[in-house]
C-alpha cells in the first residue's frame, strides 16, 4: 500500500491518560458508575422480527457471526463455521462453500467477513482466504498468515486485521503485530498498537489467558470504519488509509487506567477484576450508526452496561438493559443498519412477553409463539427512542 499515511503523534495524543492539545475533534465521553436499569421495552421504538427459515440445508445450531448488505443476511453456524445466506425477511437463499479440500471447497473455516464495495465474501480457511460473490459464485483465493479475531477488506484489496494481542510470533517470519495489522496487495505487513505485552507469551510456561472482546470493524456511510481494541479508551476511524482517534471514553467510577490494563498479562488481568469486583473496565462491542455510538463495558466478571450517545443531542445513556419483551439474560449485538439495531435471539432461550403486542401486533405475536426450540435462531432489528 504505498500511499498509506499513518499519523503516529496524533495516536500519541489520543490517549486519555496522556495530555492532548488537540481535543476540538475528538468526542471525550465520561461513563460513570451510576448505570440506570432500563427495560428494553422503555428504551426501543420500533422493532422487526426476522425468523430465520428452517430447513434440512439451512440449519443453524449456534448463530456465531452476522452480517448485513443488499437486502441479504450472512449467517455463519458456530458449529460447522459455514456462511449461509438470507434474505431480509429471513428465508433461506444459499449455503457459500461446502466443507471439503476440493478447489471450491473450505476446509478450515473459521471467520468471515464482507467486502461491501467489491459485494464479496471472504472466509478465512486455515492460510488462505476464499473468495465468493453474494450470490455465492466462486472468485479465488488469498493467501495470508496472521492469527486475527476480525477482519475487512478496504477498496484497494488492503485487509485490515484485528490481531488481538497475537504477537505471531509462531508464523516465525521475525513480524510481530499489535492489534491492527494490514496486510497490503503486495503482501506487506504494517502493525500498529503494541503494547508492552509482546513477546510475553514466548517465553517457557506461559499460557495465555484470554477475555471476551467483541471488536467489529463498523464500517460507516462515508466508507470510514469504526474501530477500537481490548483494554482501550479510544476508538478509532480508519478512512483514505489514515488511522485517527474519534471518541475517547473515560470510565470514571471504580475503575482502572486503561494504559495500566493493556499492558497486564491476561491472568494478571483476572486476579485483579476478583478482588475488586465492582470495577469498571473492559469497553467492547464497540458500533457506530448515523446517530449513534454504542459501547459496554464490564463491572467485574460478571455485569455488562450498555453505553448508547445520541450524536444529535450530545447526550450519553449508561444502562443496564433488562430484556422483558425476550427472556434473555444478554441481548447479542452483531450489526448494524443505518439506524437499527440488529441482534440475534438462540430459540432455545425465547421466553416471549405479551409486551411485544404493541410493537408487532396480535398476529404477529400468535406466529411468533409457534417457534419450537429446535428452529433456527430468530433475528430482532430495533431502533431506539430518541431519549433514553
Amino acid at each position: 500500500m504505498k500511499n498509506i499515511s499513518i499519523l503516529f503523534f496524533l495516536l500519541l495524543l489520543c490517549s486519555c491518560n496522556s495530555q492532548q492539545n488537540n481535543k476540538q475533534d475528538i468526542v471525550e465521553l465520561f461513563v460513570n458508575d451510576n448505570y440506570t436499569p432500563k427495560e428494553l421495552s422503555a428504551i426501543i421504538d420500533s422493532i422487526r422480527i426476522i425468523p430465520l427459515e428452517t430447513t434440512d440445508n439451512s440449519l443453524i445450531g449456534f448463530l456465531a457471526e452476522l452480517k448485513y448488505d443488499d437486502g441479504h443476511f450472512f449467517i455463519q453456524d458456530g458449529y460447522n463455521r459455514l456462511v449461509s445466506v438470507f434474505d431480509d425477511n429471513g428465508s433461506f437463499l444459499r449455503q457459500l462453500a461446502r466443507k471439503g479440500n476440493g478447489p471450491k471447497e473450505v476446509q478450515y473455516p473459521a471467520s468471515f467477513s464482507l467486502d461491501k464495495i467489491h459485494k464479496e465474501v471472504w472466509i478465512s480457511n486455515n492460510n488462505n482466504f476464499m473468495r465468493f460473490d453474494y450470490q455465492g459464485k466462486y472468485l479465488g483465493r488469498r493467501n495470508y498468515s496472521l492469527s486475527f479475531s476480525d477482519f475487512y477488506v478496504d477498496t484497494n484489496y488492503n485487509i485490515y486485521f484485528y490481531t488481538s494481542k497475537s504477537d505471531n510470533a509462531h508464523i516465525q517470519d521475525g513480524f510481530l503485530t499489535g492489534d491492527l495489522t494490514v496486510l497490503t496487495t503486495d503482501n506487506k505487513k504494517r502493525t500498529w498498537f503494541k503494547s508492552d505485552l509482546v513477546g510475553h507469551y514466548n517465553r517457557p510456561n506461559v499460557s495465555r489467558t484470554y477475555h471476551v472482546a467483541n471488536h467489529p470493524f463498523s464500517l460507516q456511510k462515508d466508507g470510514s470504519v469504526t474501530f477500537s481494541y481490548v483494554f482501550n479508551d479510544t476508538i478509532y476511524s480508519i478512512k483514505d488509509n489514515q488511522i485517527m482517534p474519534k471518541y475517547c471514553v473515560h470510565l470514571t467510577g471504580n475503575s482502572i487506567s486503561s494504559e495500566k490494563l493493556n499492558n497486564m498479562p491476561g491472568e494478571e488481568v483476572k486476579e485483579y477484576v476478583k478482588k475488586h469486583s465492582k470495577l469498571q473496565w473492559n469497553m467492547n462491542g464497540v458500533y457506530e450508526t448515523p446517530s449513534y455510538l454504542l459501547f459496554s463495558y464490564m463491572i467485574g466478571l460478571d455485569n455488562c452496561c450498555w453505553c448508547f450517545y445520541n450524536k444529535k443531542t450530545k447526550s450519553l445513556s449508561n444502562l443496564k438493559i433488562i430484556d422483558d419483551l425476550f427472556g434473555l439474560n444478554w441481548i447479542d449485538i452483531k450489526e448494524t443498519i443505518d439506524d437499527k439495531i440488529v441482534a440475534w435471539i438462540p430459540t432455545e432461550e425465547l421466553k416471549i412477553s405479551n409486551k411485544l403486542i404493541p410493537f408487532v401486533g396480535q398476529k404477529e405475536f400468535e406466529k411468533l409463539q409457534t417457534i419450537t426450540h429446535n428452529d433456527n435462531p430468530i433475528i430482532i432489528e430495533f431502533t431506539l427512542k430518541d431519549k433514553l
